[in-house]
């Protein structure tokens, strides 16, 4: 693996690459004399080796319990420990290193490095990881982190970019993400009804307006110079279909329900007391698992609708889908209204002070607990 700047950093990937990785290569002879204790003496006294690869190594005695890194928070841990832009190349082969060892990649693993890559303006390093899918178990079978990896495009576009030349990078980046997404060895599956294609998803379809229209606007002078504003806002208008918001219906009911939940003293516990709390628990989960399925939705069409609004101008008076786009952008609004509207009633009855849904509020809203 490649040598990092922080020392702590380096000690783990070197700690796993040996103690986990490499042993995995190993014949079940040699597996059994570094990991069996019986053998240690015997390793500690003479250099007995083993060619992996075009290298060879000097085997020593493995302690399951104590040397070898905790796979299941290894990405975390690596993820914590990353002091500069360069560490982040290591990511896609420490998910290589991990599925070497039949470590599955979950979706929270690959959805944290999709956030914390593209809040550190690293977006490059998720699609490397998509582009060694068959080497890194990440993937773009799932559309919540498909959207969310074209989100951190448009991200680095909104709030990263500050020259012609870096969004147009980052519009090539978006446009390899549309080409994945048309590719079965990224998707996982092929689509027969293209209603159903993650590519034609609104959540992609409108970043690209998103994305191509800020350039339009911010670098070039509000000209659509190469047709990519007419381009992205007719595939969005005629492929993708609109999305509707998770369902707002009874979510301040909810919240006042949970405003002063009955708690069980030390002293005087009720099994009824207890299944109570448990209830309550149950019902501010599910209350928080819809608070964050509405800030991922305004995460995305938020910044869609300021898309929209960017390329209207832009556009040519001829553009045969103007109508269309109007319509779509008031719907929009209107949904965004609404979930906007409950999500700071909600937030009043539970005492807090909601913010004004700027992209970065909707980010930190939006950020899952660890």
């Amino acid at each position: 693996m490649s040598v990092v700047a922080n020392p702590e950093l380096q000690d783990l990937l070197t700690r796993f690459r040996e103690n986990a990785v490499l042993p995995k290569h190993l014949t079940k002879y040699q597996q059994d004399l570094v990991y069996k204790k019986k053998h240690q003496s015997k390793l500690e006294s003479e250099n007995v080796t083993a060619n992996i690869g075009e290298e060879e190594f000097i085997l020593k005695h493995i302690d399951i319990k104590k040397d070898i890194p905790r796979l299941k928070l290894l990405i975390s841990d690596v993820l914590g420990l990353i002091k500069n832009k360069e560490d982040w190349a290591v990511i896609p082969n420490v998910l290589h290193g991990l599925k070497n060892t039949g470590f599955k990649i979950k979706l929270p693993i690959a959805e944290k490095i999709v956030r914390k890559a593209g809040l550190a303006g690293k977006q490059n390093v998720t699609l490397e990881c998509l582009r060694r899918t068959n080497n890194t178990g990440i993937d773009l079978s799932d559309a919540g982190l498909t959207k969310n990896v074209m989100f951190w495009i448009y991200f680095k576009a909104s709030q990263q970019d500050e020259t012609l030349e870096s969004i147009n990078k980052t519009i090539s980046m978006a446009e390899q993400l549309l080409d994945m997404l048309e590719d079965e060895k990224f998707t996982g599956k092929r689509y027969l009804d293209t209603s159903k294609d993650y590519r034609n998803l609104p959540e992609i379809l409108g970043m690209m307006v998103a994305i191509v229209a800020l350039r339009a606007s911010k670098f070039q002078e509000g000209v659509d110079r190469d047709g990519k504003v007419k381009k992205y806002c007719t595939e969005f208008v005629i492929k993708s279909a609109a999305t509707l918001p998770p369902s707002t219906i009874n979510g301040v009911e909810e919240a006042q329900n949970l405003v002063n939940p009955k708690t069980p003293t030390e002293t005087n516990t009720t099994s009824s007391d207890t299944e109570d709390v448990i209830n309550s628990n149950k019902k501010q989960k599910t209350l928080n698992q819809r608070i964050s399925q509405w800030m991922s939705w305004m995460m995305h069409n938020t910044q869609i609708t300021k898309g929209i609004k960017l390329a209207l101008p832009i556009l040519d008076v001829n553009f045969e889908h103007t109508t269309l786009l109007r319509e779509r952008l008031a719907s929009l609004e209107a949904e965004i209204s609404k979930v906007e509207s409950v999500w700071k009633e909600v937030h009043v009855v539970q005492g807090k002070q909601p913010k004004d849904f700027d992209v970065s509020t909707l980010v930190l809203a939006n950020e899952p607990t660890e």
